[in-house]
């Protein structure tokens, strides 16, 4: 089951399969937007496909998508590694994580990360700014209690090979897209706007039968448009 009403988790799919094809749809460089390319529209139409053979629920949102899974009524849910450690807690049977499923011929998934940044004020408070710094510090060097408590893949090398990572619920299983297959989404300032842009062209083809070919069009225009 994947969340593909309201949700990002349909755009983040798409992505990956795009990457697997060893295409990117924006390069955050040059800014080069290629969201109609044949990459996208098989990526697309494959998830469609999914969407018309019943292999997944169109209007299921995140929430709806997570209960049909740990209600025992989806086999495989497509999520994030956030709720692992949420699943071994909740749900009433054994369940199992993989790294993301490789389709084409390069092996990427979609990711992010959390980023904390300290604004700059109008007056400047050099023991304050330190002691920001000091604090975000300790949280990098922390990492690592954070990935074993949550779910979360750690930031640090020192943290991912650790013991108490290791041998964590399920961290092995995911290890490699840790350390091999995480694809981080377009470094833009205007990524979220973009993000959500991309995410209500592409739902539209299984919530409302839009033709593939003509959104992708729409949304190039779009995007170089959002670029400029």
């Amino acid at each position: 089951d994947i969340a593909l009403s309201k949700d990002p988790m349909g755009e983040r799919l798409w992505m990956s399969l795009i990457w697997q094809q060893g295409e990117e749809f924006i390069d955050a460089k040059t800014k080069t937007v290629k969201v109609n390319s044949e990459a996208s529209k098989t990526a697309l139409k494959f998830m469609n496909e999914l969407v018309k053979k019943g292999y997944t629920t169109p209007t299921h949102d995140y929430d709806a998508s997570q209960q049909a899974f740990m209600k025992g009524e989806s086999a495989i849910m497509y999520n994030g590694v956030w709720a692992v450690d949420q699943y071994t807690k909740e749900v009433p049977f054994h369940y199992e994580t993989t790294n993301a499923p490789m389709l084409f011929s390069k092996k990427f998934t979609w990711a992010n990360s959390h980023t904390w940044a300290i604004p700059v004020q109008a007056n400047n408070d050099p023991v304050k700014y330190r002691a920001a710094l000091e604090f975000v510090k300790f949280l990098y060097g922390h990492t690592g209690d954070w990935a074993v408590a949550t779910g979360h893949m750690a930031s640090t090398k020192t943290a991912l090979t650790s013991d108490a990572y290791k041998n964590a619920p399920h961290r092995v299983q995911y290890f490699d897209t840790a350390t091999k297959y995480a694809h981080m989404q377009p470094r833009l300032a205007k990524w979220p706007a973009i993000g959500d842009k991309i995410q209500e062209g592409i739902e539209a083809t299984w919530l409302n039968n839009e033709p593939v070919d003509s959104v992708l069009n729409n949304l190039q225009t779009d995007i170089e448009g959002m670029l400029k």
